[in-house]
């Protein structure tokens, strides 16, 4: 409704309360014109004000409601939610090697049997002819003529000593020393466990350790550094060119959970 509607109304109002009330008297109608003007002072006051006082009534409630809060209580409760994903995830784990991982390596393993005895006993199998002398022919095998072959036994004992030291180069080579494992009382120590094939490992680090301790951890376990690596699970990130990287560069703390995962 406009302004010359309002006016209307109340112009109306009061003729039809003169008609029917009859004239009032002068002072009266000016105490109650008097007694408007102040209702409507006062009311134009609340309605202006009411609202900023409400806001900071309800900001300085909040306020206080957020400095009740303690700090110690909210970080427990982020503990237990991120404790609750990782169970998650390693139930997940769990699963995904149940129906995949194991199933993959009995079928390896399988392939890796049936390529061995398929290559397994002599490689040929026929009749042979003696060298030199009497070309007469016998039957024989490839066995046979390794029986009847006469060599030097110096040359078995040399074949048999450069095999002996290849084996033990190769060991020294492939030597793996891990660090100290700290105590668990430790404020530097971090647990750090690798999802497996094989299932879960676990073992304590050092902060200032690298990932390539951790490395040749999953190294000992059988698991070899050309052939796998070690990964974060949420965000996915692999490891392996970050090898000379601290545990405490990467924000690993009090425990880690990493995958061991197959190089593509």
């Amino acid at each position: 409704m406009d302004s010359y509607g309002v006016t209307l109304l109340l112009v109306s109002t009061a003729f039809a309360g003169i008609y029917f009330l009859g004239l009032p008297n002068p002072y009266t109608l000016l105490e109650l014109f008097v007694k408007f003007i102040l209702l409507l002072g006062v009311a134009t006051f609340f309605i202006q004000n009411g609202a900023s006082w409400l806001k900071k009534w309800q900001q300085s409630k909040r306020n206080s409601e957020n400095s009740d809060i303690d700090p110690n209580k909210y970080e427990s409760k982020e503990r237990r939610y991120k404790e609750k994903i990782q169970e998650e995830h390693l139930k997940k784990t769990e699963s995904y090697k149940t129906r995949i991982l194991i199933p993959r390596e009995e079928k390896k393993e399988k392939m890796k049997e049936e390529e061995f005895l398929r290559f397994q006993g002599p490689a040929w199998k026929g009749e042979g002819h003696e060298l030199g002398g009497s070309r007469k022919s016998r039957d024989g095998t490839s066995e046979d003529a390794a029986r009847n072959r006469i060599l030097p036994e110096n040359i078995n004992q040399d074949a048999a000593e450069r095999a002996r030291q290849k084996i033990n180069q190769r060991r020294k080579k492939h030597t793996i020393e891990l660090p100290e494992e700290p105590e668990e009382e430790n404020p530097n120590c971090t647990t750090v466990c690798l999802r497996t094939p094989l299932g879960l490992k676990q073992r304590r680090f050092d902060r200032e350790n690298t990932i390539q301790n951790v490395l040749d951890y999953m190294t000992s376990l059988g698991f070899s550094q050309r052939h796998y690596t070690v990964s974060t699970s949420y965000p996915r990130q692999s490891l392996q060119e970050q090898r000379e990287t601290t545990l405490a560069e990467m924000g690993f703390y009090s425990k880690i959970v990493l995958n061991v995962e197959e190089i593509e």
